[in-house]
């Protein structure tokens, strides 16, 4: 959602742009192979087939296009242009484009009875399959349209409903041959395709398992991947499969064999382990609910529901943890909370259960931990704005109709006077008011402790239960609440066993990793980590995305270098950190770090890009 762009400037002289030839040299039923130059040395081609996507840069002037969309008759158009190799400004503006006919038109037969995917005694059942050519033309289309490589015009299809398909099968010539597990046609090879997963990745391990939770942002889907073997990870979709949806491949296969996108699910993961069943803490992004996973056995299958969906948004932040009586407890965000006096508070929040294997929302009590205004920009009723009093403490009034003169553009009438609109913000942004970045952890005693950062103070915060099962917490500030500093991004807490409540968490006016300790009710001093000072290089965003673990002790911080996009491990040995790539290179490393050594030892999980691929995000799961 945020995207941190770094420019170099120069004087740049007029470039000389390269102009483009290309020919065909060969052709299959579903293949077309190219020739490919220009008038300029050392140079790079990318294509476009029929008004589709632009294909990567390559400096292959011999490439073999094998698209499904080629497998459509008729005529194709494949546009190419090129440029010189590290100089984009050479980029032919004029691509040079070639059409191709692919395949021979079927001609139809009017047999009155058409052998269509089976006669009697053949292979199947007397199908009357008859019909005239142009009934099939509905069919054809989205047929072809199926075929198109592109998941995102797929999905687009799909998301015109089941009206589309009916409407096209009804123009189909009738059968009466039964039903596959796919519906009235065979079921296609292969799994349903996975899509962009990584983005909110949490981890956990035991003695024999570790299991990873994450976000498929095409699909919406939770999904859950069993990475006990890191080379052969195990996917499983646990929710936001539809349930009215019909199964296009295997339904024994990944998502049932269902395509079709479900309700968007998934986001704010975090998973716990507890004899060796996994439970998955998460948000239901369409209802703005706290939600609960977990395996009913150890493998599978899965269930899930709703934990929290009252006022706001609910589950954002979410981090759940196993108390010392083998109980799940949650801390999560809940954005927009109506306070009855027309404020739009934030809350951090705490859903805590008196069995370890809960079964519906009735076995769960919820209750606050720490509460701020936030804003209500967007949030207010109708007949009322939200506007912001002298101390800057936003609410929804009332609006009147007693101005004197029409209010402007951007104001609103109240009591008189045309004041200033705080309208919904048209960019998103990290949620107003405490408790973001929220870190659950239990204590030696059984108590609960809970980093995070309070945007308010722009400080980083721990609040301590007072005793154990309490409800009730103590806060301490651990740093930040000062004019001019802003600490506490990204807060990440792990507990040793003496009770040291160990933090990192990042200072986002300098963008340095930093590193703090709470003992005995005490905090410690701060430290940074990594200041971002690179040799040769100018200064560095760091501390994003970090995850704070006990390595035999030692603290251990993995965290992203902003910049390169690079992953970093940084560990500390007496007074001094030391820090190393862990995962460098071109590919963009280091979103939505989760770290766990219940496995005996260490192991990441992070979202990875890699712009070559379509989708470009996936899960890499690494053992430093």
């Amino acid at each position: 959602d945020f995207r941190a762009i770094f420019a170099n400037h120069a004087p740049a002289m007029a470039a000389r742009t390269v102009t483009t030839t290309a020919a065909v040299t060969a052709t299959t039923k579903d293949t077309v192979t190219l020739a490919l130059g220009g008038d300029a040395s050392d140079l790079e081609w990318s294509y476009q087939l029929d008004e589709g996507w632009w294909s990567i840069w390559s400096r292959n002037p011999h490439p073999v296009l094998d698209n499904n969309v080629l497998k459509l008759v008729g005529t194709h158009h494949i546009t190419v242009r090129a440029r010189q190799v590290g100089h984009p400004e050479t980029t032919d503006p004029e691509p040079t484009t070639l059409a191709v006919e692919m395949g021979t038109p079927l001609v139809a037969k009017n047999q009155g009875v058409n052998g269509f995917h089976g006669q009697s005694g053949a292979t199947g059942c007397a199908c009357d399959a008859g019909g005239s050519p142009t009934t099939a033309v509905p069919f054809a289309l989205l047929f072809g349209i199926f075929l198109l490589g592109g998941r995102r015009l797929r999905r687009g299809v799909r998301r015109m409903g089941a009206l589309v398909w009916a409407t096209a099968l009804a123009c189909l010539p009738g059968c009466s041959c039964g039903s596959h597990p796919c519906g009235s046609q065979a079921c296609a090879p292969g799994d349903v395709q996975r899509g962009a997963v990584g983005r909110w990745t949490s981890i956990a391990g035991d003695d024999k398992r570790v299991m990873v939770a994450t976000y498929d942002q095409i699909l919406g889907d939770l999904v859950a991947v069993d990475a006990t073997d890191p080379m052969n990870l195990q996917y499983t979709a646990v929710d936001g499969i539809p349930t009215d949806a019909q199964p296009t491949h295997d339904p024994s296969g990944y998502r049932g064999g269902v395509e079709d996108a479900g309700p968007n699910v998934g986001a704010w993961t975090s998973i716990a382990l507890y004899n060796h069943i996994a439970r998955i803490s998460y948000q239901d992004r369409d209802m703005g609910a706290l939600k609960y996973a977990y395996e009913t056995k150890t493998g599978g299958p899965w269930a899930s529901y709703v934990v929290d969906a009252a006022m706001g948004v609910n589950g954002e932040y979410s981090s759940m943890v196993i108390d010392g009586d083998g109980y799940p407890a949650i801390a999560y965000l809940a954005v927009g909370v109506d306070d009855g006096m027309g404020h739009r508070n934030t809350e951090l929040k705490l859903a805590r259960t008196g069995t370890s294997d809960p079964h519906g929302e009735a076995d769960w009590s919820l209750s606050t931990i720490a509460s701020a205004p936030g804003t209500c920009g967007g949030l207010c009723s109708a007949g009322t704005a939200c506007v912001a009093d002298a101390m800057k403490v936003q609410s929804c009034i009332a609006t009147t109709s007693d101005c004197s003169t029409a209010c402007g553009t951007g104001t609103v009438c109240v009591m008189g006077s045309c004041v200033t609109e705080i309208v919904d913000p048209m960019i998103d942004d990290i949620p107003t008011g405490t408790g973001l970045f929220v870190s659950l952890n239990v204590l030696p005693d059984g108590r609960l402790a809970a980093a995070y950062y309070d945007r308010v103070r722009r400080a980083l915060v721990l609040s301590v239960e007072t005793a154990k099962d309490s409800g009730t917490f103590n806060e301490n500030i651990l740093d930040g609440n000062v004019v001019g500093a802003d600490r506490g991004m990204w807060s990440s807490a792990a507990v040793a066993a003496d009770g040291t409540v160990h933090v990192a968490y990042q200072d986002a006016l300098a963008d340095e990793l930093l590193y703090t300790t709470w003992s005995n009710g005490m905090a410690g001093t701060p430290e940074i980590v990594d200041d971002g000072t690179r040799a040769g290089d100018r200064t560095h965003p760091v501390g994003a995305a970090a995850t704070l673990y006990l390595s035999n002790g030692t603290p251990t911080i993995a965290y992203q270098d902003g910049m390169t996009a690079d992953v970093y491990l940084a560990q500390k040995s007496g007074a001094m950190w030391t820090t190393m790539g862990l995962a460098t290179g071109p590919l963009l490393d280091g979103f939505s770090i989760g770290a766990t050594t219940g496995h005996g030892t260490p192991v990441l999980a992070w979202d990875t890009l890699d712009p070559a691929q379509d989708p470009p995000n996936g899960l890499t799961v690494l053992s430093p």
